[in-house]
């Protein structure tokens, strides 16, 4: 459920285009408020607040097994992966026609081969939601109070600053996914 949630969370951008697209047109007489453009409007509603509501919930529930760690070293990777994520946007929003059925579908079989996909291979790193947000992914080394033993984690940092030699607290229920609490050093 959780790895769905992030994956809502991660087109929340893109699900509110589509609804003021298709709110827009329909004001502006271009579309009517038939079924197909109800179905659409519920579907992309229920996905943007899915996705809301479930990044909240990851963010704010505590976390389980923290761990403390130093960050040996840490680079910015978050315009890494900027085009994975504008392109499916622009495609979707300017290039699909989500009030003809054929275009509606399409756009649908696509979210859900692209939803495989993402929580498949666990890039939930991939979320413009986040970057919006205000936090940036890092690639980082570190270690433990354990163990002097280099590991490394991709994780979502609050702000742009470089997590070099910073002690932090973090709980890692993935490497491909998880966020650097700097409060409780």
């Amino acid at each position: 459920m959780k790895s769905l949630s992030l994956y809502f969370s991660a087109f929340v951008p893109m699900y509110i285009l589509l609804i003021l697209q298709n709110i827009l047109e329909i004001i502006n007489g271009n579309r009517t408020l038939n079924a197909l453009n109800t179905i659409s409007l519920v579907i992309f509603s229920s996905a943007t607040i899915w996705g809301v509501v479930g990044l909240i919930y990851y963010l704010k529930r505590a976390p389980k097994n923290v761990i403390k760690i130093k960050v040996i070293s840490s680079t910015n990777i978050t315009d890494q992966h900027f085009f994975s994520y504008i392109s499916v946007f622009i495609l979707f929003t300017l290039g699909f026609d989500i009030s003809k059925m054929a275009m509606f579908a399409t756009t649908i079989i696509i979210l859900a081969i692209i939803g495989i996909v993402y929580i498949h291979n666990k890039i939930f790193y991939i979320n413009p939601l986040l970057n919006i947000l205000g936090f940036s992914f890092f690639e980082i080394e570190y270690i433990t109070e354990k163990s002097n033993s280099p590991q490394t984690a991709k994780v979502f940092y609050y702000g742009h600053h470089n997590l070099k030699d910073k002690w932090v607290q973090v709980s890692f229920e993935s490497t491909n996914f998880t966020f650097i609490d700097t409060k409780n050093k």
